[in-house]
């Protein structure tokens, strides 16, 4: 994610959470954070582009082989895309897969759950 197109949505937000919970705006916001357990723009955007992909997982899986064979392989991983620049590495196409193959690699249960489930699963893990 670029910081300079987020930026005023960053500072917008930590402004909100201090005013809502009645804090200075010179309080540190690290500290808000793992007070009051809110989650970053990061995360929530990190939250977003993980439940996209689980909803969507037939659409990006890479179809390597139809045939059947004896060993099936339980986790097919996501299309990543070849990128050539950081921004291309960056941007929710190239960042959304690797992120989730990397999630579902360490954590090969949420493969098989709902929506629901698996957005409940990554606010705990994130």
């Amino acid at each position: 994610m670029a910081k300079s197109v987020l930026n005023p949505l960053i500072i917008l937000h930590k402004r909100i959470i201090k005013i809502c919970l009645n804090k200075k705006i010179e309080y540190p916001t690290e500290l808000i954070y793992s007070e009051f357990n809110v989650p970053t723009i990061e995360i929530l955007y990190q939250i977003k582009l993980l439940a996209y992909y689980h909803k969507n997982y037939t659409k990006f899986k890479s179809n390597q082989h139809i045939y059947s064979t004896r060993r099936q392989q339980t986790f097919i991983p996501l299309i990543e895309p070849k990128c050539n620049t950081s921004a291309a590495m960056r941007h929710c196409t190239g960042y959304g897969p690797r992120l989730y193959n990397k999630l579902i690699s360490q954590h090969p249960n949420l493969l098989n759950m709902n929506n629901y489930q698996f957005k409940k699963e990554i606010n705990k893990l994130l």
